[in-house]
C-alpha cells in the first residue's frame, strides 16, 4: 500500500511539473507575440536606425548576384514581405510605383519569405526595376531582425539605416524618402517611425 501510494505521488508530481512547464512556456510565447505585435515591438525589428549593417550577399529570381548593404553608390530600398501575408500583396503596387519614379536615385529590393516558385509567382505583377529575392527558409529576414511583415528600410549611399517602418500605400513609401532628405540634412532627425495598419506575422 505504501508502496503504491509512493508511485502515485511520484508520477502525479512528474505530471504537475510537466504542467506547470507547459504553462511558463506558452505564458512566454504569448508576451512574446504580444510584444512582437505591438507598435512598439513592431518599430523596434529590423536594423538599428542611423548605423550602417553588415553587407550580405543575395541572388534574386533571376539569379544575379546582389548585395544586400553593399558598395554600390546608390540610396537602397529593401522591402520584407511573405507569400502569405496579405496586406504585403496589397502594397505591392504602390512598391511598384514607387520602384520606377525613384529609379534613376535608388535600387529597390523586395525580400520574400517563400520557395521561388511561390515568390516569382507572387511578384509578378512588379515591374523590373524591383530586385526580388526570394528568403524560403528567412535566413535574411532573421539576421536583419525583422519578425514581422510587411516591413521595410532604406539605406544612404553610406549604406547607413535612415529611415524604418511598415508601409502599405504609395504615402508610406513616399515617407522614407522624406525622412531620408531630412536626414541628410540633419543628422539629428528624430521624426517617428511609421506603422501600418497591416499587422501580419512572418
Amino acid at each position: 500500500m505504501t508502496e503504491a501510494l509512493f508511485w502515485v505521488s511520484y508520477v502525479g508530481l512528474w505530471i504537475l511539473t510537466l504542467t506547470l512547464l507547459a504553462a511558463v512556456f506558452f505564458l512566454y510565447r504569448f508576451h512574446g507575440q504580444f510584444f512582437i505585435n505591438s507598435a512598439e515591438g513592431r518599430t523596434k525589428q529590423g536594423p538599428v536606425l542611423e548605423r550602417s549593417i553588415l553587407p550580405q550577399s543575395v541572388r534574386d529570381l533571376k539569379g544575379e548576384e546582389l548585395v544586400l548593404g553593399g558598395t554600390i553608390k546608390a540610396k537602397q530600398f529593401v522591402f520584407f514581405a511573405s507569400v502569405q501575408c496579405g496586406p504585403c500583396a496589397t502594397a505591392l503596387p504602390a512598391l511598384d510605383e514607387f520602384a520606377k519614379t525613384h529609379k534613376a536615385q535608388m535600387q529597390t529590393m523586395i525580400v520574400c519569405r517563400g520557395n521561388t516558385k511561390e515568390v516569382a509567382q507572387f511578384t509578378k505583377v512588379l515591374s523590373s526595376e524591383i530586385k526580388i529575392v526570394a528568403d524560403p527558409k528567412w535566413e535574411i529576414g532573421t539576421k536583419l531582425r525583422v519578425s514581422t511583415t510587411p516591413f521595410a528600410f532604406i539605406l544612404d549611399e553610406r549604406k547607413i539605416v535612415r529611415a524604418k517602418g511598415m508601409p502599405v500605400d504609395q504615402q508610406g513609401f513616399e515617407w522614407f524618402l522624406d525622412q531620408l532628405r531630412g536626414r541628410e540634412e540633419s543628422d539629428h532627425s528624430t521624426a517617428p517611425v511609421p506603422l501600418g495598419q497591416a499587422r501580419q506575422s512572418v
